[in-house]
């Protein structure tokens, strides 16, 4: 069994997030594949995630403030 990880900033409203849980659900039905979908921030989840694909949020809440910017 192969496993995919997606990365991605959130699942909040957007074309790329949809896209995106298409395809990890497609992996799972299709592929027989094990889908782990990491998320960068804990925000609200416009996207219900597919019950067979593996969520990994972090702890905390994402903050404006907490960016670091590089010059």
């Amino acid at each position: 069994m192969k496993t995919i990880c997606l990365i991605l900033p959130s699942i909040a409203c957007g074309g790329m997030e949809r896209i995106m849980l298409i395809l990890a659900e497609y992996f799972v039905v299709k592929k027989s594949a094990k889908v782990h979908l990491i998320l960068l921030t804990r925000n609200n989840k416009f996207y219900d995630v597919p019950g067979q694909v593996s969520l990994h949020e972090p702890e905390f809440d994402y903050r404006q403030y907490w960016r670091i910017a590089a010059v």
